[in-house]
């Protein structure tokens, strides 16, 4: 039986029902006599309470309804079992008849038809066999401390079931919020379960959720079905909220916490705002048709894959999006004030502003539109053993249709790739081994390129006023492409210019200085 350090006052657990016959508990339950349903409950000594289920169907599907769903901290059982069965909940407790012909159900569904909300505040198990517990209740569901207890999958929903026949298609989800509150040590306890789902229009977790695989759904859909593997939303209904909406929203004191965690949000609006903690021991999966928003001290990691897919814009001001392995982040645009690491980071946007820091420690791509760096992109563990640490990981590449902006400091353990309409450089790009930079209109450096092997340049315009630098110059070359190359800066290395330039600074081959004098105009070809 679960006992509960804290001292509450006791609330009744009042299940009203639609169908079945009028039992005492610790306050009068009202309940209808339905033809065909049998279903009962009664009150335990410990003060909690046991719930004879209906016969399941041919499919396996115990279908309840009630006009009051609640859970007080004594908790609730559902008998599934025959023959009598020992508890945590309520000790032992004898058979439930109405499973002498059919057996044990497969699926327990408790449906709320009335206008009332439903309060979890305890354990909820289930006696006999294991099997998947449904509440739907499309007024709400609060979970204040609730606990799953034999249960082979735990579903809330605030949507309405829709059934093929005898079989559980899903929910269609309209109205209804689910919400997760802490009471105690945790806000929902369902790791014994193998899959856990919270479906609803709208959900907050302000408590901590505990599950092995955790599955959100929220927004208007015409249907979320629950598959052996997770839920899936289709058909979105017509949109009637607010742009400002947030679907699933973590506060700060809440947190997710499973092995593996699949949140999706289907309506415009801030689709996901996390201020508290997303955790995935495997794999992570976000996608919101609106924005992705982790802020104040939010920390959304996996030790696994980890996926964020926002249709509208991914904005990091919180604490840190990680991943142990790899890390694929796909928006309209990213903002990222903070951190952003994984073994392997892509990143897909039409725009990308970085004032944070970026790290991928074997590789990291960005594929762009417009690319702005205020920040730091490294491509390493330690930014002062970049340029010196001798490993082959590290590439960074980045891929901008149309301008490449860098203010601050970009370093790869291995190799650049930058490829831009406009490239400008008023900051740091730093390679191992080599840097490659192409642009398709112009390219301009204002400050520091080094490299620890060679270095290629190419542009229709290049304009150098600041310091390009090769270190292991006497062992290779170094190559700049472009028919209008203006140099004011310094060229430190063996470099091989080609085609046209002006100089009104200083070419360096070899350690050997040249002065090409002020504003002089000269060609070198050292080869092709």
């Amino acid at each position: 039986m679960k006992t509960n350090k804290f001292k509450f006052n006791r609330l009744c657990l009042s299940v009203m029902l639609v169908t079945g016959s009028i039992v005492t508990a610790e306050a009068a339950v009202t309940a209808q006599n339905i033809p065909g349903s049998n279903l009962n409950v009664s009150t335990n000594a410990n003060g909690s309470q046991t719930v004879n289920i209906n016969a399941p169907s041919a499919s396996g599907i115990s279908h309840n309804k009630y006009s009051r769903f609640d859970v007080n901290e004594n908790g609730l059982v559902l008998n599934n079992s025959k023959t009598g069965s020992k508890t945590s909940v309520a000790g032992n407790i004898v058979g439930n008849h109405n499973l002498d012909k059919s057996g044990p159900a497969r699926v327990i569904l408790n449906e709320v038809t009335s206008s009332h909300a439903s309060k979890l505040e305890g354990s909820l198990e289930v006696a006999g066999n294991k099997a998947h517990v449904i509440v739907a209740n499309p007024n709400g569901i609060t979970c204040n401390g609730c606990e799953f207890i034999n249960t082979s999958r735990s579903t809330l929903t605030t949507g309405k079931p829709v059934f093929d026949g005898e079989e559980l298609k899903g929910f269609k989800v309209e109205k209804g919020t689910i919400t997760v509150n802490n009471s105690g040590w945790f806000g929902m306890m369902d790791n014994l379960s193998e899959y856990t789902d919270l479906i609803g229009r709208y959900v907050a977790v302000n408590g901590y959720v505990h599950a092995k695989n955790l599955s959100i759904a929220a927004g208007r859909n015409e249907l979320v079905e629950i598959t052996d593997t997770g839920i899936i939303a289709q058909n979105k209904l017509k949109e009637t909220q607010a742009q400002n909406d947030v679907l699933v929203d973590v506060g700060a004191l809440g947190g997710m916490y499973a092995n593996k965690i699949t949140v999706v949000a289907n309506d415009k609006g801030v689709g996901v705002r996390n201020a508290g903690y997303i955790i995935a021991n495997n794999s992570l999966n976000i996608s919101a048709q609106g924005d992705i928003h982790n802020t104040g001290y939010g920390q959304i990691n996996s030790a696994g894959e980890s996926t964020l897919a926002s249709g509208g814009k991914i904005l990091n001001q919180g604490y840190s999006i990680n991943a142990s392995s790899s890390l694929n982040l796909e928006a309209q645009e990213l903002a990222n004030a903070n951190q952003i690491e994984a073994d392997t980071v892509k990143i897909k946007t039409e725009k990308t502003d970085n004032s944070g820091q970026i790290r991928g420690y074997s590789k990291l791509n960005i594929d762009t539109g417009d690319f702005e760096n205020n920040g730091k992109i490294y491509s390493q563990p330690a930014p002062s053993s970049i340029l010196w640490s001798g490993s082959n990981r590290g590439n960074i590449i980045i891929n901008a249709s149309k301008k490449f902006i860098n203010n601050g400091t970009i370093a790869a353990n291995h190799d650049i790739t930058i490829t831009a309409d406009n490239i400008t450089n008023s900051g740091e790009l730093n390679a191992f081994n080599k840097i490659n930079a192409e642009a398709t209109t112009s390219l301009t450096n204002k400050g520091l390129i080094t490299t620890g092997r060679t270095m290629v340049l190419s542009a229709p315009v290049l304009n150098n006023s600041g310091k390009l630098k090769s270190f292991n110059s006497p062992y290779y070359e170094s190559r700049i492409y472009s028919p209008d190359f203006h140099n004011s800066g310094e060229l430190d290395g063996n470099f091989k210019v080609i085609d046209e330039v002006k100089s009104a600074g200083e070419i360096v081959k070899d350690t050997n200085p040249y002065d090409n004098g002020k504003n002089g105009l000269f060609n070198v070809f050292y080869g092709s």
